[in-house]
């Protein structure tokens, strides 16, 4: 058996890609035929596995290129003990066909609790047997893990009897739309050709994990497999040159994973045809875990040609490592900027993003997100700097177009809250909000919120310096309006922006004894809507914007009219009535139950 440079290799269970193959020194100065005692030089995917770098007896035979610890990644190993896998046609039939006695065994369960042996049956065990046989039926090939290092022979025919149904012929498999070749032997791209072209309906192709040698394109013609819309090459320790080469291969590819492929490291500007002809399409890019440290990466990548792109995950990489004033993405070549500008979904999860100007270059490349994902970067994380709750707040003001963040949806009235409480920071100098929207760029977001809300109640002190805690406070005069609690005269607090509406209950339940409970709390400010329903316990008064004044002045007596009738028409709701009057709230404490009691009798007239 013969191996050559390259090739992916099975051993006892384990895989390696031969690095060597031939007789060592020792047995050529012992002389022992060459002949009989061939080894095969391997690296192994798991470094652990193996016990030097390529070397033997101060001879090195040669050199680990994907092990991050080449020390212990290399062994020899004896012919007989290597496998070289299988095509793709035995692995199909082995999984798909369901025929002979493999398929009859008996079927078993073991209970939990006496670990007793039961018996199960499949029901409609032969439908489904039968479903699978005939190859035409499939949409989805899984088939992973399957040792397949070459494609099946479109000219073979099968012998009589053979499972394979005539699966070699070339329409077998037209049905074909997703097809997972994830952690198996390849390692030609000839052979992956081979097999996308067998499968003219195929859109989605998984070849995680498999490692490729450099594509010869001078072997063949140039191949091409329109149909392919989706490649995933996690894993696989491809260059940035054989993507862009592989790529021109599937001219209408439009999502790209590649994940664990240490891109970080092994890009470098890369000129020519390659990146500008065959990327252009490209509407999704998945980098995560690429040891991505610096925005000047995708001048390196040339993000510029890629024209059509819309998402991009940079997810548990090291950006923001280096901090705002070495690596900006602003600091980008024209080209690439316009890119980041058209990006709608950007994920960076676990990434080292750890001070506010970094995230506000952030928000300025990606103007136009409607999906950002942030999760454990440092600044999100420190509680300290305000953490996940300021940072979700401020990240909506900043982003007009965002619709999620984080997995979680932004309304408009979560908007209108955050953008409110942005301009509430904003004029008292908050540190958080100089660095994301510094005046050395405009303060265009601050601008931009005055145009929408108009100037807010809360200002700096004369000497333009952030007012204290108590300076900020909201006036909040709470009124009894429940009949069981009417008699009891108003009561005026000051209160903080950053109360729960929890909080705010259980001080009224104190002042007044109505029971949480029993209380429901509206907020009107004069501007529509009328009243907004106080529903989730755990905001605070600030996201409901307390403390703005109304954009016209100030709540018309016509719209306090408004609020008081639409708070006693609408079937009696009984609720907390929140007026802006002048640079206060008012606050009235009704008794939800009373409300229920009056729609029941609305019910019966």
């Amino acid at each position: 058996m013969s191996f050559s440079v390259g090739q992916r290799v099975s051993i006892d269970g384990s895989v390696a890609t031969v690095r060597f193959f031939g007789p060592l020194k020792r047995d050529q100065a012992d002389g022992v035929s060459a002949s009989g005692n061939e080894w095969v030089g391997v690296e192994w995917d798991d470094p652990s596995r193996g016990r030097h770098e390529g070397t033997f007896q101060g001879d090195r035979y040669f050199t680990c290129e994907y092990a991050q610890h080449p020390h212990t990644a290399a062994s020899f190993v004896k012919p007989g003990k290597v496998s070289g896998g299988r095509d793709l046609l035995s692995a199909l039939v082995d999984k798909y066909a369901m025929q002979g006695e493999d398929v009859e065994g008996d079927l078993t369960v073991v209970d939990a609790k006496t670990s007793r042996t039961k018996p199960m049956q499949f029901v409609g065990q032969d439908k489904a047997r039968e479903y699978f046989s005939h190859y035409e039926n499939l949409e989805e090939l899984l088939l992973d893990n399957c040792s397949i290092s070459t494609a099946s022979l479109p000219c073979q025919q099968p012998a009589a009897g053979d499972a394979s149904n005539g699966l070699t012929h070339p329409s077998t498999l037209g049905n074909v739309s997703v097809l997972v070749l994830d952690d198996n032997l390849l390692c030609d791209w000839r052979e992956v050709f081979r097999i996308a072209k067998s499968m003219p309906n195929l859109r989605s192709l998984s070849l995680n994990r498999n490692r490729f040698k450099a594509i010869d394109e001078s072997s063949e013609g140039h191949v091409s497999c329109p149909s392919v819309e989706m490649l995933s090459l996690n894993g696989t320790h491809i260059k940035w040159t054989e993507v862009c080469r592989v790529s021109g291969h599937f001219p209408s590819l439009r999502e790209l994973h590649l994940k664990l492929n240490r891109l970080g490291e092994t890009v470098t500007q890369q000129k020519g045809p390659h990146v500008e002809g065959h990327l252009g399409g490209l509407r999704c890019l998945d980098l995560d875990d690429n040891l991505i440290s610096s925005w000047d990466f995708f001048d390196r990548l040339q993000l510029q040609h890629m024209d059509s792109l819309e998402a991009l995950q940079l997810n548990h990489n090291r950006l923001g490592e280096a901090g705002a004033s070495q690596s900006s993405c602003l600091g980008t070549t024209p080209g690439v900027q316009a890119v980041f500008g058209r990006i709608s979904v950007l994920s960076l999860e676990d990434n080292c993003i750890k001070d506010w100007s970094s995230l506000g270059e952030v928000c300025a490349a990606f103007s136009s997100l409607r999906v950002l994902r942030l999760q454990h970067n440092p600044i999100i994380e420190d509680a300290k700097q305000g953490g996940l709750r300021l940072a979700r707040q401020l990240l909506i003001a900043m982003l007009p177009q965002l619709r999620s963040l984080n997995g979680g949806e932004v309304d408009s009235r979560e908007r209108t809250s955050a953008e409110r409480y942005f301009l509430s920071l904003a004029v008292q100098g908050h540190p958080a909000v100089k660095q994301l929207d510094p005046q050395e760029r405009g303060g265009v977001n601050e601008k931009r919120l005055r145009e929408i809300h108009g100037e807010v109640l809360v200002v700096s002190s004369a000497s333009g310096q952030p007012q204290t805690i108590a300076q900020t406070l909201i006036s909040v005069t709470l009124e009894a309006g429940a009949s069981s609690i009417i008699h009891k005269p108003p009561i005026t607090k000051k209160l903080p922006s950053t109360l729960l509406v929890r909080d705010l209950k259980t001080l009224c339940a104190r002042l007044f004894g109505l029971p949480v409970a029993q209380q429901k709390l509206v907020f009107y400010d004069g501007r529509p809507p009328v009243a907004v329903d106080l529903s989730d316990d755990m905001r605070d008064l600030a996201y409901y914007g307390m403390g703005f004044a109304p954009d016209a002045g100030g709540a018309t007596e016509d719209d306090r009219h408004t609020s008081d009738s639409s708070g006693e028409g609408a079937g009696g709701s009984v609720g907390a009535r929140i007026k802006s009057k002048q640079n206060q709230t008012v606050v009235r404490v009704e008794d939800v139950t009373e409300s229920q009691h009056s729609g029941d009798e609305g019910g019966k007239e």
